[in-house]
């Protein structure tokens, strides 16, 4: 065993240390095309027009995509990576400009014009949870998941309870700030795809690109480049992710984009953005018998992420035996970027909190 008690070298550290290792933004590969993103700058509202033809008219400028690229993907309530016909949150993308190099395309987005209808945004999950304004239209709940998680008699161990303490827990959303934004490079060649990501799942990355473009490509190959950082927010599905692969495709030449700081911190998924609304009972002595909890988790403009409440739920007694335990759980959708896991166990600190409330 001569790794026990052992000095052992970490192996992975050099490239790091001395500068070269290779991130996303690194990777050249000639005739590359670079992507720029118009996003929304409101919550709500109903998609017009987009007028992109004067942004055409720039030397450099290859394309702009728009809403209507033929393509789906899952967990969204529109079930498309851009607006097509309604905004429902700040920072989705509305428009995306390929162009010879990065500052023609940035450049290029001044020149899109959009035309929207603003409509009633739903920003506080409490609200949401009434349904009285929706969040998407067309009819749908804002209640994007339900789920009740029941042990004992809960309702009749509080109504013995010698103490019963009733409180209202609020957690916050958070961006988790890695420090290499999201980014992507996609390069088509003869029916196949080469995709080099800021990913912590290439295999779920290869399968979901996969799914999506079957009809454009014989088969999709993810690189997993050297990546700055991620804590869980950069294993899912992005819509960046779709319209990078969706340009290599249809312009037939490699495609990057690298998001700026800004535009990270408004499109990689939030997470946290609980409240509850606990209702737990004692004895004179300070054992814990009974807890009653409704949870409200803030899904945002998505129908992912709601697991995390179900993390939180069951395991909101923690070490403690409390045996009577009923907590109802909400996921709501908002007007917000969407919700996904963030590191520290996604769900287990929430219910920590919730012990420590």
């Amino acid at each position: 065993m001569p790794y026990i008690g052992a000095r052992i070298k970490r192996i992975e550290d050099p490239k790091f240390i001395t500068g070269s290792a290779r991130y996303v933004d690194d990777i050249s590969v000639p005739g590359t095309l670079h992507m720029a993103i118009l996003r929304s700058t409101v919550p709500h509202a109903r998609l017009l027009r987009v007028d992109y033809e004067d942004a055409l008219k720039i030397p450099g400028v290859v394309g702009v995509i728009t809403g209507g690229l033929n393509i789906k993907v899952e967990n969204r309530p529109r079930n498309f990576p851009m607006a097509r016909d309604e905004i429902l949150y700040v920072g989705q993308p509305i428009a995306a400009v390929v162009a010879e190099d990065r500052y023609k395309a940035y450049d290029a987005l001044d020149y899109i014009q959009v035309d929207y209808e603003p409509l009633p945004a739903v920003v506080d999950p409490e609200r949401a949870l009434t349904d009285d304004v929706k969040a998407v239209e067309g009819g749908m709940s804002n209640i994007g998941y339900r789920r009740t998680y029941r042990a004992g008699d809960p309702e009749a161990e509080l109504s013995r309870s010698d103490v019963v303490i009733e409180t209202k827990l609020e957690i916050g959303r958070v961006y988790p700030a890695a420090m290499e934004p999201r980014g992507l490079l996609a390069v088509y060649q003869e029916g196949r795809l080469t995709v080099y990501a800021s990913t912590q799942a290439p295999h779920y990355m290869r399968k979901f690109l996969l799914d999506a473009f079957r009809d454009y490509v014989s088969d999709v190959r993810v690189i997993q480049a050297d990546t700055g950082g991620a804590f869980g927010s950069k294993m899912f599905p992005y819509p960046e992710d779709y319209i990078v692969t969706y340009a290599s495709i249809i312009y037939r030449r490699p495609v990057k984009w690298v998001a700026t700081r800004r535009e990270d911190l408004l499109s990689t998924y939030h997470s946290r953005a609980q409240i509850h609304k606990i209702r737990a009972g004692f004895t004179r002595s300070g054992e814990w018998r009974a807890l009653i909890d409704e949870l409200i988790i803030d899904l945002g403009a998505a129908t992912h992420g709601y697991y995390l409440a179900d993390i939180t739920a069951t395991l909101i007694s923690g070490p403690y035996k409390v045996r009577d335990i009923l907590v109802e759980v909400y996921g709501v959708r908002t007007n917000k970027t969407p919700l996904d896991q963030y590191r520290g166990g996604a769900g287990r600190p929430e219910a920590a909190s919730c012990m420590r409330g």
